[in-house]
């Protein structure tokens, strides 16, 4: 692919997704740093703990994301891709 095809691509990505760009940067380090915790995406963002769990439970409401416990922390919740949310960051990324 070259390069041009490579912009035209990600362009008609970005043209289609109903996405925010807060909730694709959400996507794209749970790809490369899958699974979080809410507050270790709260400061990779540099955000608040409110603004990361509202823009969690949307794109867990779109099936983007899910909340699973932690495999080590019983009390903390583990948010991963699910294969909507890869598929979606992929067309940006890749």
């Amino acid at each position: 692919m070259t390069p041009s095809d490579q912009v035209r691509r990600r362009l008609a990505a970005i043209s289609s997704t109903t996405l925010t760009m807060q909730q694709l940067r959400v996507l794209a380090i749970l790809h490369a740093h899958d699974p979080q915790r809410a507050t270790e995406l709260a400061n990779r963002l540099q955000v608040s703990a409110a603004t990361t769990s509202g823009i969690l439970d949307r794109l867990e409401a779109g099936g983007y994301l899910e909340r699973r416990q932690h495999e080590l922390d019983g009390r903390a919740r583990a948010i991963t891709l699910t294969p909507r949310g890869r598929a979606s960051i992929l067309a940006f990324v890749d």
